[in-house]
């Protein structure tokens, strides 16, 4: 399980540290150019409104007033999330509140209708890329839809080209645009990860946690978590 780097960032991935812990494992680095640069212009999915999403943040919000939230953790415009989850050898549908290490909810009387809406109108995919500011070229550093152990099982990827992005602001320090992008991965119980996905799966892409820090690249300010995410 030596030097454990997902498969999809691997040739532009600087591994500075790597921590094995039994059945746990995390790797940390930074992202690199295949050109050699270090800094980057970070860009994110944009949202935009539109009737079905709307639908589904009301339905969502329907939701939470029944089955209870936290609105101090916004992410984008939902503050959790609808999805499967495995109880005892039992699959549920459950809301997960974010922070996701927070309580699963269980909801026994959820719809297929609610369900749809909110999986498949209501949201998109969490992404982050990264524009070389030497060569321009754009690196996939994070797309829920693909990565991580949710998005390797996912039968519903969504290429990031199709999606609607836009630049992420400049330094609120100094006002410089280009970013130094320092990732963590996390693994959970790694074998038996293998054992749920297959022989033929990649599972180091199926890493349970990704942590990214932004550092501007001009005067080091650093952006701690900028994206904290659980992804099973």
């Amino acid at each position: 399980m030596r030097n454990l780097i997902p498969s999809y960032i691997n040739m532009s991935f600087k591994l500075n540290e790597f921590i094995d812990d039994n059945k746990e494992a995390e790797s940390k680095g930074m992202l690199k150019c295949s050109c050699g640069c270090d800094s980057f212009k970070i860009i994110r999915e944009k949202w935009e409104p539109s009737q079905e999403r709307d639908e589904a943040y009301s339905k969502l919000q329907e939701l939470y007033k029944k089955y209870g939230s936290d609105k101090r953790y916004p992410t984008g415009n939902f503050v959790g999330i609808i999805t499967n989850h495995k109880v005892d050898g039992k699959t549920y549908v459950v809301y997960k509140p974010y922070p996701y290490n927070s309580k699963i909810v269980i909801l026994e009387d959820t719809t297929e209708l609610d369900r749809i809406i909110l999986n498949n109108i209501g949201r998109i995919p969490t992404l982050i890329l990264a524009q070389c500011s030497s060569c321009n070229k754009t690196i996939e550093v994070f797309n829920s839809s693909k990565h991580g152990y949710d998005g390797v099982i996912s039968e519903k990827k969504v290429d990031f080209e199709t999606i609607k992005t836009k630049k992420i602001p400049k330094c609120r320090k100094c006002g410089h645009e280009e970013r130094i992008v320092r990732i963590e991965f996390h693994y959970a119980d790694f074998e038996s990860v293998r054992e749920d996905l297959g022989e033929k799966a990649d599972v180091t892409n199926a890493f349970d946690w990704i942590t990214i820090h932004l550092e501007c690249a001009n005067c080091n300010n650093i952006q701690k978590n900028y994206l904290d995410l659980e992804t099973m």
